[in-house]
């Protein structure tokens, strides 16, 4: 249902863009206007984020016209409309995906080159940014932190977020290998490259995404220590943030 309310909104789009009789460029005056600009941006930023940037827009509207006009005779069937709109989106992405894989590397062989970046294994960086003064956690005690994640061109993607859980919870092996280094109090950087983590492809927020790279920076605010757990008795992962 919202596929094909997002494919009417989309050919409405097209059509208000290709013809003369409709103004492209006015600011919104009325609620009718402001509703048909936000429905736009929505429909613009759900396509853009599945890489789609273009649109045979003569086709869109004679879609929408026979949608419209008829109850039937349409030049596509509705079964196979599902696989033709994934095919195209398929075939899209499979063309933009070595050049998001390229630029995620380039990126990350400058990084390599900063001064004070240690290697991560298997993959990612991290930098020191500010000494601690306190215990180094290990896999079993409890860390709080606050941190922050943009994007490898300076977008933040989350802000501020203060966390408080087992280390050997955080699903996200260069943090734990990163805090692993670093005393209570301590700060950090992590760059990681998203499509190499679990984690970050699953909160890419678009296909785009998840072919960027993660930089984190991340304060140890306190840690909890506690004895080494015996074998099998390691707490279930939590995710629940700090209130």
């Amino acid at each position: 249902m919202k596929r094909n309310y997002t494919l009417v909104a989309v050919a409405a789009l097209a059509l208000a863009a290709c013809s003369g009789e409709f103004d492209t460029k006015s600011a919104p005056k009325t609620l009718e206007d402001s509703f048909s600009y936000a429905v736009g941006l929505s429909v613009g930023k759900s396509l853009a984020s599945q890489g789609i940037t273009s649109l045979n827009f003569g086709a869109l509207i004679h879609g929408m016209q026979d949608a419209m006009s008829k109850d039937s005779g349409f030049l596509i069937e509705d079964a196979a409309m599902q696989n033709i709109q994934q095919g195209f989106i398929t075939e899209v992405q499979a063309k933009i995906t070595p050049q998001l894989q390229e630029e995620s590397k380039k990126y990350m062989a400058e990084v390599a080159k900063t001064q004070g970046v240690e290697n991560l294994d298997p993959h990612g960086f991290m930098k020191s940014t500010k000494a601690g003064n306190g215990p180094v956690p290990q896999a079993w005690d409890t860390v709080e932190l606050v941190y922050t994640m943009l994007d490898h061109k300076g977008t933040v993607k989350m802000e501020n977020s203060n966390i408080r859980m087992p280390v050997k919870d955080l699903r996200l092996k260069p943090l734990e290998q990163a805090l692993a280094k670093t005393a209570e109090g301590g700060e950090f950087e992590l760059y990681i490259e998203n499509e190499k983590e679990q984690l970050l492809r699953s909160m890419s927020e678009s296909f785009k995404d998840r072919f960027a790279v993660t930089v984190m920076q991340v304060k140890l605010v306190s840690v909890s220590t506690a004895p080494k757990p015996a074998e099998g008795e390691m707490p279930a992962p939590s995710l629940e943030p700090v209130r």
